[in-house]
């Protein structure tokens, strides 16, 4: 079927003055993903298109798929729906009483761009390794020099020294992050800094720390601690 333009004189179209794009049901190649949209299908008389009669409207977010759907209803399938496909073959038989032979086709009227949300790339084990370095021997975090962990195992095991612990994120590109919404370290410490393990369970175990979870993610940080006795090494200038 030649590519054309209907004109909707459908009532949820006339306000907004929609046409819709016409192909036959061996087009669906040629529709285009990403769109939130309209599909129509139509029983086009004789080729005369001014007098298609609207069998079927709906709104997706999924043309190919939902396009596909109404095809497959049409040419006797049951598609996702047994008795919407009988439905809407009924509704073919009623405009083919009407106006006689006809033709089946796909109107596309195309809305806005459905919005994409970037995936964001995490560290790599290697940047992960670098930071730690860095962190640990020359660059520093907030005028001090830590000692990564990525896990609970990690952290030093007690009895030791009065410690600092931070939690924070690190992005694809090694920028530590320290704004992340978290649990004050302060409040939940019950060991007097000198049990970090038991310190960062608690931790981990807030109901705040789903939080800084949800937040990295959306950031494309993996979420670490930083750990250094509490009288600790400035970093080097």
């Amino acid at each position: 079927m030649p590519r054309n333009e209907w004109v909707s004189d459908d009532p949820r179209d006339v306000p907004f003055d929609r046409s819709y794009h016409v192909l036959g049901f061996d087009a669906l190649a040629d529709l285009r993903a990403g769109h939130h949209a309209i599909v129509v299908a139509l029983a086009i008389p004789g080729g005369r298109l001014e007098r298609a009669v609207l069998i079927d409207r709906l709104h997706t977010n999924d043309l190919r798929r939902d396009a596909r759907d109404v095809c497959e209803m049409l040419t006797g399938h049951d598609g996702s729906d047994r008795d919407r496909a009988r439905n809407l073959r009924n509704r073919v038989d009623v405009a083919k009483r009407e106006v006689g032979q006809v033709e089946l086709a796909l109107g596309v009227f195309y809305g806005p761009r459905l919005a994409v949300e970037r995936k964001r790339e995490l560290p790599t084990p290697a940047m992960l390794q670098q930071v730690a370095t860095d962190v640990a021997n020359q660059t520093g975090y907030a005028g001090y020099l830590w000692t990564m962990a990525s896990t609970l195992d990690e952290l030093p095991l007690p009895p030791h020294a009065r410690m600092q612990l931070a939690v924070v994120g690190i992005d694809a590109r090694g920028r530590i992050d320290g704004s992340l919404p978290r649990p004050s370290v302060d409040q939940v410490d019950r060991w007097f800094k000198r049990d970090l393990r038991a310190l960062a369970k608690a931790v981990v175990s807030h109901a705040l720390f789903s939080e800084t979870v949800k937040t990295a993610t959306r950031k494309g940080q993996q979420v670490v601690f930083l750990w250094r006795p509490e009288r600790g090494a400035r970093q080097v200038a």
